[in-house]
C-alpha cells in the first residue's frame, strides 16, 4: 500500500499521512514521522471536512502520538475537541474505529493533560458499551504503553552520567554511551527537574538569540526547500525500488532535515512565521536540538529515546513528565 501512494502524482503530498500511518504498521516509525511532518509543512491538516475527515484524524492523532510529534498533537487535539461526542465512522460505512473521545484522551495523555484524559476515557468507554464495540480500538503499532503513572507504583532508577565526549544513558537496565550535544544537555537539565517547567531560555543559556523580526523564509528559498522535498522524496522512492539502503537511507537524512527545517520556519498553518522575540528564536533552537537529540539516542538505545519522546515536552516553557515514576541520576556537565 505505502509503494502504491508514494506513486501518487506530482504536487503536495497529499498520501503522506495514509503513507506514515503504513510505515508505523510496520514499525517504522522515523519515516512516519518525517512523512507527517511533510504533510503538516504543505498545510494539509487544514484540508476539508469532508465525510473521511473524522476518521482520518483520528487515526494521525494516534500516529503523532506513537512518532512523539507535539506539534501536530497538539493541533488535532483542539481539531478533535468539538467532535467529543461523535464516533469514528469510515465514509462508506465500512467500519467504526471507536468513539472520538477515545482519541482525544490519547492526545491528552501525550500532552501532559492528565484530568481531561481520564473524563474523556470515561465518555469512551460509555459510548463503546453503548454502541457495543468489544474491546479497545486496535492501536496502529500494538500495545501501547500505559501514560499515566500508577497509583503507589516503584520508581524505575535510571541515569545519565557525564563522561566528558559521551555521557552513560542507563534506562530499563541497559547502559548505552551517547555522544555529547547541545539537546543532551538540555535533556539533563529536564530530567533532572521532573514536572517543573523550565523557560527555553534558561535551557539556551540566557543569551540574546535575536530580537530582530522578520520572514523565517521567503517566499523564494520556500519554493527551493520544497522542489528539494520532491526530488529527495523521488530519489528515496527509486532507491527502495532498486533494493539500494544505502542511497536511501542518505536521502531520507537530508530529506528529515530539511523538513524539520521548514516546520521550524513555518509554523502550524504553513505560513511563514516570523522571527520575533530572543524567546521565540530560543523556543525554536531549544526544540530542535532535543529532538536531534533524541534521534541519536533512538539508534543506541531505542527504550529510552521512546519514554523520552512520551515524556518530553518542548515550547517556551519546556518540561519533563514521565509517563511512568522515574528515578533520575545526572551526574555533570561537559566543560
Amino acid at each position: 500500500m505505502a509503494e502504491l501512494l508514494g506513486g501518487y502524482g506530482p504536487g503536495p503530498p497529499v498520501t503522506a499521512a495514509p503513507r506514515a500511518v503504513a510505515a508505523l504498521q510496520v514499525g517504522d516509525r522515523a519515516k512516519a514521522r518525517v512523512l507527517l511532518e511533510q504533510w503538516m509543512v504543505a498545510g494539509l491538516a487544514h484540508r476539508p471536512r469532508d465525510s473521511e475527515w473524522l476518521p482520518e484524524t483520528a487515526q494521525l492523532a494516534e500516529a503523532a502520538v506513537l512518532t512523539g510529534f507535539d506539534d501536530l498533537a497538539v493541533l488535532l487535539y483542539e481539531q478533535l475537541r468539538p467532535y467529543a461526542h461523535r464516533c469514528c465512522v469510515e465514509g462508506i460505512a465500512a467500519a467504526c474505529t471507536g468513539s472520538v473521545s477515545w482519541y482525544l484522551a490519547l492526545l491528552a495523555r501525550f500532552l501532559g493533560h492528565h484530568r481531561d484524559a481520564e473524563q474523556y476515557d470515561t465518555q469512551a468507554r460509555t459510548a463503546h458499551l453503548r454502541i457495543g464495540l468489544v474491546g479497545d480500538p486496535p492501536p496502529l503499532a500494538g500495545k501501547q504503553q500505559t501514560v499515566l503513572p500508577v497509583e503507589g507504583s516503584a520508581a524505575t532508577s535510571a541515569a545519565l552520567i557525564c563522561e566528558g565526549a559521551t555521557w552513560a544513558a542507563t534506562f530499563a537496565g541497559r547502559t548505552r554511551r551517547l555522544r555529547d550535544s547541545k539537546g543532551l544537555r538540555d535533556l539533563a537539565v529536564l530530567l533532572a527537574r521532573p514536572e517543573q517547567e523550565v523557560h527555553c531560555l534558561e535551557l539556551i543559556g540566557g543569551a540574546d538569540v535575536g530580537s530582530q523580526p522578520g520572514p523565517a523564509l521567503d517566499q523564494q528559498a520556500r519554493r527551493a526547500y520544497q522542489a528539494r522535498i520532491r526530488d529527495l522524496q523521488d530519489d528515496i522512492d527509486d532507491a527502495r525500488t532498486a533494493h539500494d539502503l544505502v542511497r536511501a537511507e542518505r536521502a531520507e537524512a537530508e530529506l528529515d532535515a530539511l523538513v524539520q527545517q521548514l516546520a521550524e520556519a513555518f509554523g502550524l498553518s504553513g505560513r511563514s512565521r516570523a522571527t520575533g522575540s530572543a524567546a521565540e528564536r530560543a523556543r525554536s533552537a531549544v526544540g530542535w536540538r532535543i529532538r536531534a537529540a533524541i534521534r541519536q539516542t533512538a539508534e543506541a538505545h531505542p527504550e529510552l529515546a521512546r519514554h523520552l519522546r512520551n515524556s518530553i515536552r518542548t515550547g517556551v516553557w519546556c518540561a519533563y513528565r514521565p509517563e511512568t515514576p522515574v528515578s533520575w541520576r545526572i551526574d555533570g556537565q561537559p566543560a
